[in-house]
């Protein structure tokens, strides 16, 4: 773990300056330097530095990893009143999205999500199918590599505490099957071009590892570790993959951490390497957790993150990535401000952890970041949001329904005709207030439309580059302007609400544009 040489920063996470106020408002400011006084005011003794120039300043050591084991049935509440140096601690996180659809969206999502969201591994013809994506681009990751792996291994149930092991279905904690993973372990980020090739492909997920020994009677072929301790878990069972030999094979299933079990091992040979490789282009559609590195300061624009999603990438300059995942989607996610080390991000294995055993998104986070006061990492999201908490949950079986929709007649500066689109969901009942949606228009001259506005709008899916004519937002309210009208003509419009499960509710209405 990468830890600075020394803790006085010049800038911070307000939200991390929150989590202890009172001691804050103790330190008072000193004008001459600039900075906070020193932690206790001035009462404290003389020579002390400035509050959060020390370790002890930004971290919060009693909420490192106490809720990441299914069995810890204890709660940052109960953490907090167990001390009576501890009670004014809280826990803050950041709702403010880029705008304000963004920020209610946040909320609306979590609401969603904790009444539907569930693992449908084995039915990925399902409108509400997730997937697990890990990402490391070489090296350790300042730490975060075996993090990483640990958190397949998480996913997979192959770790005895984990709560989707399958030895575990006897535990009163226990979450249900594994889940679907997809990693990468190439030097390329998932999304990315070569920076030497402006006409390649974007990089897409791939995996590779160097056969060991090969066993023709059992079909298993063991991985060289080479320094990683699980290098079978990045292959995902039931794909395809290929050797330098020129086989071909499925992955049945992992017999050990380093050891695979395929449907036939003809043309696999020891000291070959085995290849998995994205089946799939881009964008991505079915990324409900995410954790990558390392990539400063940047987002490949090639996710469309599930309702309910969950993830960070580690980087010195993440909140450029959480800014964007915010508005791919994404429910729940962590940003630093200005350099934060490996110590001051979160640890997602950690986080994924404690926010599939019941607990909420503030919990997660704050204990899986070593620096979690103080520091400059912010975490964006409803901090009560808690996927897991509740583990029998119903589909959602009713199609939302669109409570308001209103058609306005506009004039653009230039004299074109226009038309604002606006709806809004029904709340009446808990169901119809916890709903969300992507929306269509299709809108005409008659009541056979004519004309269409789809769901999702995704031009040159090749480019990563953020693009603002994307359009990917689930959300409750909806605003769409119509252009390039024709004058004193009567329009028929219809709308249409589509929710994760991919129910459908619509409302239709006319309007007739100005002269």
């Amino acid at each position: 773990m990468w830890q600075p040489a020394e803790h006085d920063a010049r800038s911070r996470a307000l939200t991390g300056w929150l989590v202890n106020l009172e001691e804050n408002f103790d330190a008072g400011f000193d004008r001459v330097t600039g900075k906070p006084g020193p932690r206790n005011g001035a009462s404290a003794a003389p020579g002390s530095g400035a509050l959060g120039t020390v370790l002890g300043d930004i971290a919060l050591p009693w909420m490192r990893g106490a809720f990441d084991r299914p069995e810890q049935t204890s709660s940052f509440k109960r953490l907090r009143m167990a001390s009576p140096a501890r009670r004014q601690s809280y826990l803050v996180t950041h709702l403010g999205g880029e705008t304000l659809e963004t920020t209610l969206s946040l909320v609306d999502k979590a609401l969603y999500a904790e009444r539907y969201l569930q693992n449908f591994t084995g039915h990925p013809a399902h409108p509400y199918y997730g997937r697990v994506w890990l990402d490391h681009d070489g090296g350790t990751g300042a730490g975060h590599r075996p993090s990483l792996l640990t958190a397949a291994l998480w996913f997979k149930g192959l770790l005895k505490t984990s709560v989707f092991a399958l030895a575990n279905r006897p535990q009163p904690w226990y979450q249900g099957p594994p889940w679907d993973v997809r990693m990468d372990n190439a030097e390329a980020e998932i999304g990315s071009r070569d920076p030497k090739d402006p006409a390649a492909p974007l990089h897409g997920a791939t995996v590779g590892g160097l056969i060991e020994r090969v066993d023709p009677t059992t079909r298993l072929v063991t991985l060289v570790s080479n320094g990683d301790p699980a290098p079978a878990v990045y292959f995902p069972a039931g794909e395809m993959v290929e050797s330098a030999g020129g086989g071909r094979a499925k992955v049945l299933t992992l017999t050990s951490q380093n050891t695979l079990k395929l449907s036939t091992v003809d043309g696999f040979r020891p000291r070959d390497t085995v290849m998995w490789r994205q089946p799939t282009g881009f964008p991505l559609t079915d990324v409900t957790f995410y954790y990558g590195y390392y990539g400063l300061a940047q987002y490949h624009d090639v996710y469309q993150f599930r309702v309910g999603a969950v993830g960070s990438h580690m980087d010195s300059g993440s909140v450029v990535w959480a800014r964007a995942a915010m508005r791919r989607g994404i429910t729940a996610t962590a940003g630093a401000v200005s350099e934060p080390t490996s110590a001051g991000v979160p640890f997602m294995a950690s986080a994924f952890a404690a926010l599939s055993s019941g607990h909420d998104v503030a919990e997660a986070f704050y204990s899986a970041i070593p620096f979690n006061t103080r520091w400059n990492t912010v975490i964006f999201g409803d901090p009560l949001y808690a996927p897991f908490r509740t583990r029998a949950k119903r589909p959602d079986e009713s199609p939302p329904a669109i409570e308001r929709l209103t058609l306005v007649a506009l004039r653009s500066p230039s004299g074109g005709q226009r038309v604002l689109v606006s709806a809004q969901l029904a709340g009446a009942t808990p169901e119809q207030a916890d709903d969300i949606a992507l929306w269509q228009i299709e809108y005409g001259l008659t009541p056979e439309y004519g004309n269409l506005v789809p769901y999702i709008e995704w031009p040159d899916p090749g480019d990563d580059k953020l693009n603002q004519h994307r359009r990917y937002f689930y959300t409750r309210r909806f605003t769409y302007e119509l252009a390039d009208l024709l004058p004193s003509r009567v329009y028929h419009v219809r709308i249409s609400a589509r929710d994760p499960f991919g129910n459908v509710g619509t409302a239709t209405e006319t309007v007739t544009t100005l002269r």
